[in-house]
């Protein structure tokens, strides 16, 4: 599970994201960044829904980067993710 706390919108779940937050991530790499991975994401949406449910169209536009909070001393970036069902499905 991904650390952080759901809102009070149905299907929300924010988490805050830096190299101290989340140093589990350290080593995912990719152009000289640390970014977050796709199943960070898909962890956030089956929290933010919190219950068994099928992901579909699940679409990654660009990388996040995991900024240097801790190194640089500035905040974390909050994430925020919102799941809705599909049209027509209860």
């Amino acid at each position: 599970p991904v650390a952080g706390s759901r809102l009070p919108e149905d299907g929300c779940w924010a988490v805050e994201l830096s190299d101290r937050t989340m140093k589990p991530l350290a080593d995912h790499v990719m152009g000289g960044n640390k970014i977050a991975p796709g199943m960070f994401y898909v962890e956030m949406a089956l929290e933010a829904v919190g219950l068994p449910c099928t992901l579909t169209n699940v679409e990654f536009k660009s990388m996040c980067k995991i900024p240097a909070a801790a190194s640089e001393g500035e905040a974390p970036t909050t994430v925020l993710l919102s799941v809705r069902p599909s049209e027509g499905v209860d």
